[in-house]
């Protein structure tokens, strides 16, 4: 099966942070995608970690390239930013969090995201979703 994970995911899994042992077989035994936003959005989360929580530059360089190595295929966003936009502004939500949705429609499959309201919207347009402390839906 395939999953789209979302930067808060790759993140919070890359920091041991939410890594279930149930998340952690559907890392390893299921093929994971992410649109092109993925390596922007965890650098940048990853660059606050710098900012406001000590986190040296060498470590989240090494965490990044984790979250990246999270992911099979980075897919690029030009083919379904237009779906993306309908999405985000029917939903109210952002451009970011609708890619992600978007290519879950996409490849017809399920999302991993720590992000309430991704998921919240996920669960409108019927895609199968992991969360935290949760069993799939």
């Amino acid at each position: 099966m395939r999953w789209i994970i979302d930067a808060s995911a790759g993140i919070r899994i890359t920091l041991n942070r939410g890594l279930s042992d149930q998340l952690s077989n559907i890392i390893k035994n299921n093929l994971i995608n992410a649109p092109a936003i993925y390596v922007s959005e965890t650098g940048n989360g990853l660059w606050k970690y710098v900012l406001y929580q000590n986190m040296s530059r060498d470590e989240a360089n090494i965490l990044h390239q984790r979250c990246l190595e999270l992911v099979d295929n980075i897919i690029p966003a030009q083919v379904f930013r237009e779906s993306a936009m309908n999405i985000s502004t029917s939903y109210r939500i952002t451009f970011y969090d609708a890619l992600y949705l978007t290519l879950a429609q996409m490849q017809n499959c399920g999302i991993i995201s720590f992000d309430r309201k991704l998921v919240s919207v996920a669960k409108i347009l019927n895609i199968k979703t992991f969360e935290p402390n949760q069993e799939m839906s």
